[in-house]
């Protein structure tokens, strides 16, 4: 997935082309996703306690 440098290797950024029409629209919609993946944590944290 990534390649030595830390950036996201050629067949990461070929798969995200082809699911989004382009590898920057992929890597936005992961980043969007990590972060509301990441609220919902602390909304789940918030309810239980």
């Amino acid at each position: 997935m990534t390649n030595p440098t830390g950036g996201l290797d050629d067949d990461t950024l070929a798969a995200l082309e082809a699911e989004f029409g382009n590898a920057e629209a992929g890597v936005t919609a992961c980043v969007r996703l990590w972060f509301r993946l990441e609220n919902l944590e602390e909304m789940l944290e918030a309810m239980t306690e």
